[in-house]
């Protein structure tokens, strides 16, 4: 059973780890969307008071479609 769960663990984390290396590549090998990006972040987070919430990060369409 302990070893089941750590399989699990391990599939979860790998596969997390998997997509946001490949994110933080693409953005590093495309700065006009690294750009995009960021601006998106800025404004999201200037007019939510630089908190990061649960309505902050869904108003972040952006981010969305770079991570998925």
């Amino acid at each position: 059973m302990t070893d089941q769960c750590f399989v699990f663990f391990l599939a979860g984390f790998e596969t997390s780890s998997t997509t946001m290396s490949f994110v933080l590549y693409e953005l590093a090998v495309n700065p006009n969307i690294q750009e995009r990006l960021g601006a998106e972040i800025d404004d999201v987070l200037e007019k939510h008071k630089g908190k990061i919430t649960y309505d902050a990060i869904h108003e972040m369409s952006y981010l969305d479609k770079v991570v998925n």
